[in-house]
């Protein structure tokens, strides 16, 4: 293991004639020390470490295999049940609560929105998307990616599943209690890629990444440069991120924020006697 002061040590030492280079390498030690504060914080994720051991190992470790169990589980509560969760409550979809009290609708928004905002933060891991970051500008092989590419898209998913999910939930819902309840239970589904990482996956986590800078040279690289040049990989990692973006800001957040207004305001008898544009709409299908 090679740790970030010596190396940082090593940078001062070393002859400054090739400064990009040099460049490079305090690049590389810099996202060193943001995995080492991660690793302190307890949020290295499943996908992301078990990535960089099956990239450096293959399968063959017992470890690795009891990671792979680990991930089985996790894939099923983060993917399999907001599936069926969408089945089933797309079947339910209504566009007002069931209880049409004002103290419900406020407690029922306030609790929404706190649940909008956190999906959207579970479902942009900082470790996942620092490795996939710098992965996308130096020459990281795909053998290291897949277990962080399947992470981005389940996570991902997981928000935008569970944002539909609660609404339904919410609406169909006839006690502020449950409100509650169930958006403590929503909000617990999404962060589990990091609790289901323990200390000594994540400790070795930090030690895989290391390793794959020396073993891929990336760290010192003898080929001049370590960053990726190939226009078609630059233009993979572009369109996979920015369409990963897309589904949680557009399908989480403003998707989200628009149910939130529609569970506070919908069917609202004043606001659709008033609006006649509105009567004839979902939004207000319940009004006499």
């Amino acid at each position: 293991m090679v740790s970030g002061s010596s190396l940082r040590s090593s940078y001062e030492l070393a002859p400054t004639d090739n400064q990009q280079q040099m460049d490079n390498e305090e690049k590389v030690v810099d996202v060193i020390d943001r995995f080492r504060v991660l690793e302190d914080q307890g949020e290295l994720d499943l996908y992301t470490c078990l990535s960089l051991r099956v990239g450096i190992n293959g399968f063959c470790l017992p470890d690795i295999r009891r990671s792979l169990m680990r991930l089985g589980v996790l894939i099923a509560l983060q993917f399999v049940v907001p599936l069926c969760l969408l089945s089933y409550l797309t079947r339910r979809f209504n566009f007002s609560p069931a209880d049409q009290d004002w103290d419900f609708r406020i407690c029922g928004l306030i609790m929404y929105l706190f649940s909008v905002w956190n999906m959207h933060d579970v479902s942009m891991d900082e470790c996942r998307m620092t490795f996939l970051d710098f992965s996308s500008r130096y020459r990281v092989p795909s053998k290291y990616l897949f277990f962080a590419f399947l992470g981005e898209v389940i996570s991902a998913f997981t928000g935008f599943s569970l944002v539909l999910s609660l609404f339904t939930v919410f609406c169909v819902s006839v006690d502020p209690l449950n409100l509650v309840i169930n958006s403590l239970a929503i909000n617990f589904v999404g962060k589990l890629d990091n609790d289901f990482a323990d200390e000594t996956l994540q400790k070795q986590c930090l030690k895989d990444f290391e390793s794959m800078l020396i073993n891929e040279h990336i760290l010192h690289d003898d080929r001049g440069t370590a960053e990726r040049k190939n226009p078609w990989e630059k233009w993979f990692f572009w369109l996979f991120m920015n369409m990963l973006n897309l589904v949680r800001y557009v399908g989480v957040l403003g998707l989200g924020h628009l149910l939130g207004v529609l569970f506070f305001m919908g069917n609202e008898t004043v606001l659709c006697h008033h609006l006649h544009f509105l009567s004839s709409t979902k939004f207000c299908a319940d009004v006499l």
